[in-house]
């Protein structure tokens, strides 16, 4: 007849056996579940990477620095802007569904957007990126009854 210290180690290694188990289909069902969706999109002023340095009725002038191969959260680009580069650097734009954009800067080079879109921004360079963001806000009826 087996010992019932025996029989204690061998139930307190299935039980260990069984929370490994658990632990394990857990982990694997929430990585399953975090590839099925898209990081969750934010607001422009709650992406870390942009750092509002102006702020209006107007415009709202964003400051952009990513480090080399640093990529932004998803985020929302709602309105026109205009991209300012302060420094050389190959920006590769990524929207959920669709191939990233590889946009080549120069420093001083000028761009404009349409907005509308959510996307995440990736510095495809080996050296800092740094960017000025311009969004024009849209106008109020305050701002339109003075033209």
């Amino acid at each position: 007849m087996p010992r019932r210290s025996t029989i204690r180690a061998c139930s307190a290694f299935r039980v260990r056996c069984a929370a490994l188990i658990a632990l394990l289909v857990l982990s694997i069902s929430l990585s399953v579940r975090a590839q099925s969706h898209p990081p969750a999109v934010v607001e422009i002023t709650d992406e870390p990477h942009h750092v509002l340095v102006l702020s209006n009725e107007r415009v709202r002038v964003f400051r952009l620095k990513l480090a080399p191969h640093e990529v932004t959260l998803p985020h929302r680009h709602q309105n026109f802007y205009a991209y300012l580069s302060l420094l050389p650097a190959t920006i590769g734009n990524e929207v959920h569904g669709r191939q990233p954009v590889i946009t080549q800067l120069d420093a001083g080079d000028l761009h404009t957007s349409k907005g509308g879109f959510n996307l995440a921004e990736r510095n495809e360079s080996s050296e800092l990126a740094e960017v000025i963001v311009i969004e024009v806000l849209k106008q109020t009826a305050r701002a339109s009854a003075r033209r």
